[in-house]
């Protein structure tokens, strides 16, 4: 069990082998500015220790803990082992322009 701290101060608690994202907290988020990291594992989680140290100790009982970054270049840590690779077409259709037609989906290939 990894111990971090709630906004309010009191210690939280998470399995971090039930961790799905780690990543930054947006002001939307927290309007307040006391946390700085958003994590999603069971239930959401919002802790004030900063995105790397959470990332950190997430690994330490998540190895299949990976990272990218975000289009602002912050980082997104996640379990690359809960990834879904199903593409919505119409999302790649309008940030690409156009979806051969011939694509299907892996799940429709037998």
């Amino acid at each position: 069990m990894i111990k971090l701290t709630a906004p309010d101060g009191s210690e939280s608690r998470l399995d971090g082998s039930e961790v799905v994202r780690v990543r930054r907290a947006t002001h939307e988020e927290d309007t307040t500015g006391i946390s700085k990291t958003r994590v999603d594992w069971v239930e959401l989680m919002m802790v004030r220790e900063e995105p790397d140290a959470v990332a950190a100790l997430v690994r330490t009982e998540l190895n299949s803990l990976a990272e990218l970054a975000l289009p602002d270049g912050s980082p997104v840590w996640f379990n690359a082992k809960k990834v879904d690779a199903r593409c919505d077409l119409s999302l790649l259709k309008r940030r690409v322009g156009a979806v051969r037609h011939d694509y299907r989906p892996r799940s429709a290939i037998s």
